[in-house]
């Protein structure tokens, strides 16, 4: 079991830093690509927790790829990901 709690804290710090609506830094391109960056470590990451959970590349490539799709089709938090739109969400002046 203590194998597992890493990557079950991990997958707590991806659905908490995914709900969030903007995490932008204003950088306007360069933020989009660390953007990317950052979503693909998590992943990684994650992946590596898993590998280390299971002992088993397959399983932990499956684990990691259901998560990963849970996460994107339900923005991985309680409906006010990123896919908000500027209608729905109040601007802080």
């Amino acid at each position: 079991m203590t194998r597992w709690l890493p990557v079950l804290a991990w997958a707590g710090v991806i659905f908490a830093f995914s709900s969030v609506s903007h995490l932008g830094t204003g950088l306007g391109t360069w933020d989009h690509v660390l953007r990317k960056c950052a979503h693909a470590t998590e992943y990684a990451v994650l992946a590596g927790l898993l590998v280390r959970a299971t002992s088993s590349y397959p399983w932990a490539f499956a684990l990691a790829v259901a998560y990963a799709t849970r996460c994107t089709r339900r923005s991985c938090g309680a409906g006010t990901g990123r896919r908000s739109t500027s209608a729905s969400t109040p601007s802080v002046p």
